[in-house]
């Protein structure tokens, strides 16, 4: 569109919808097409995004994350090696509910497809999940508040979560995992 009308001509409220509706079709074909990508592909997709996952402290780890939560198959041998790895960099990072969602939500695929003793889910969920689950529902007692919340990249969330509520989403994924 932009090489047929360049941005000038359009009015600004084109283009921005243009660009929600671009990036939401877009997010919508991955998450279709991430089912037919080739077996090789969850070993290539982790290899690009664990370099920039393990350093926290920059925007690229929400990017490395991201691109792992929107283009990782969901059916696929690797659980049993991820997720101890996912837990790791999870622990990094506290009180940032969009991170959170995301590898709240890689988990739930990962409990969907692997077996119930491997990797060891009880050892994970009273060790890891439910401690971050116990921050996550942090609520202000008297005249104190709760620790306040890292925010996220607002690009990077808009791109990967943008047509998500986070903090329903969080809860129930949470849930989800917690009961399976």
């Amino acid at each position: 569109l932009d090489h047929h009308y360049p941005r000038s001509r359009l009015p600004p409220e084109t283009n921005r919808a243009h660009s929600v509706a671009h990036r939401n079709s877009l997010v919508a074909f991955i998450q279709v097409a991430r089912h037919h990508f080739s077996p090789s592909a969850p070993g290539e997709i982790w290899e690009h995004c664990k370099g920039p996952l393990k350093e926290t402290n920059q925007n690229a780890a929400f990017l490395g994350l991201g691109t792992l939560f929107l283009f990782l198959p969901t059916s696929h041998g690797l659980y049993e090696e991820l997720v101890p790895q996912w837990l790791e960099i999870w622990a990094k990072v506290d009180r940032c509910p969009e991170w959170e969602l995301m590898f709240i939500t890689l988990l739930c695929r990962a409990r969907k497809h692997t077996g119930p003793s491997s990797p060891d889910w009880v050892s994970i969920l009273g060790r890891v999940v439910v401690p971050k689950v116990h921050s996550m529902l942090q609520v202000q007692v008297g005249s104190g508040s709760p620790p306040p919340n890292r925010p996220a990249p607002p690009t990077l969330s808009k791109l990967f979560l943008s047509r998500v509520s986070v903090e329903h989403s969080r809860f129930a994924k949470a849930a989800k995992l917690l009961a399976w």
